[in-house]
């Protein structure tokens, strides 16, 4: 009984120990970011620069354009700067088992201010979080519910018409179609830290690797990065405590090794 107990006290102390790495992890990013967004410099979206590129530059605006144009997402029908959409297959229990329909917009899109537009590939970042945040309108549809938002024709019915889906089937053995539809519509306030490189023409391009963007004006994106560094201080002392508890519970379990 007493190396029960003992081990239960080791695995409170280890819990405590690993929720406090995971703070202290989060704490130490938000710190190194924040010290990036800071040391960045603020450029106009066409700066008049020469000279050796920094390595990171902040620029604000708004969303644009990028050099192919406006685009259009294929199941909403959405005026939009880059879009994703893809559907699937959804099976009686619920499993969502293989992609029938994948399209993505080009990754690159366009920031404008008033001294002009600098170009953005978002195409690393949207991959992996599909942009995010407030910045991102996003619709969906399902072939046993309504779209939302609904719009007649449009959604999984707009893609079956243009014959990019099948139709799905009914029955035991049937399966629905889910539509998720993300879309990054122009003139939306935007931030955008990156890797700047001049293109032929002169302007400005902010590449992917490193790229970060924020709905937030510069100011107010430091200061939530450093709000979350701060918070992230009084979790990251449970690994001291977690510490001390696994302590305990190894010293309660040589004693109880010693009683059996």
């Amino acid at each position: 009984m007493v190396m029960v107990v003992g081990g239960w006290i080791c695995f409170l102390g280890t819990a405590f120990v690993i929720v406090g790495l995971l703070a202290l992890v989060s704490r130490l990013h938000a710190i190194w970011f924040s010290r990036r967004l800071a040391a960045a410099p603020r450029w106009a979206c066409s700066p008049d620069a020469r000279g050796r590129l920094p390595r990171y530059v902040m620029v604000t605006g708004v969303t644009a354009p990028g050099p192919r144009g406006p685009a259009r997402s294929p199941g909403f029908d959405l005026d939009c700067v880059w879009y994703s959409s893809e559907v699937v297959r959804v099976g009686p229990d619920g499993d969502e088992s293989r992609s029938v329909f994948r399209d993505r917009s080009d990754g690159l899109i366009g920031v404008a201010d008033q001294t002009g537009r600098a170009v953005v590939d978002v195409g690393r970042l949207a991959a992996s979080t599909s942009i995010g945040g407030e910045l991102v309108t996003r619709c969906s549809d399902n072939t046993s519910t309504l779209p939302i938002p609904y719009r007649a024709g449009y959604g999984i019915e707009r893609l079956q018409r243009a014959g990019r889906v099948p139709a799905g089937r009914r029955g035991i053995l049937g399966y629905d179609l889910k539509l998720q539809e993300a879309c990054l519509e122009p003139d939306r306030p935007i931030t955008v830290l990156g890797r700047p490189r001049r293109l032929r023409d002169g302007s400005l391009l902010l590449q992917a690797r490193g790229l970060a963007v924020s709905p937030e004006t510069p100011d107010r994106w430091l200061a939530l990065t450093r709000e979350d560094a701060a918070a992230g201080g009084p979790l990251s002392r449970m690994i001291p405590i977690g510490l001390g508890i696994f302590a305990v519970g190894a010293a309660v379990v040589a004693v109880g090794v010693s009683l059996s």
